[in-house]
């Protein structure tokens, strides 16, 4: 998994058929867009999608151009109801 933060400038992302295949291509299984008023964030995710080799094919895909911060998962759990 991924996070890519985008400035606000950013605005025209798309997660249409083609980007999502062009994504597919590129291993994502799982893609979601957030906002708020200070910018924008992709989340990429799939077994097969290695963001240090694709990540800047990703954003392309998706129409963000190539100026972004990338964020690493540094743990990831799961979380059962007791």
């Amino acid at each position: 998994m991924v996070v890519l933060l985008l400035p606000t400038r950013v605005r025209d992302l798309s997660l249409g058929p083609e980007a999502t295949s062009r994504l597919a291509d590129l291993g994502v299984t799982y893609a979601a867009l957030l906002s708020d008023e200070e910018g924008v964030a992709v989340v990429l995710d799939g077994s097969l999608f290695d963001p240090t080799t694709s990540a800047r094919a990703a954003l392309s895909a998706i129409g963000a151009g190539g100026e972004a911060r990338m964020l690493h998962p540094l743990a990831q759990v799961s979380v059962l109801g007791a």
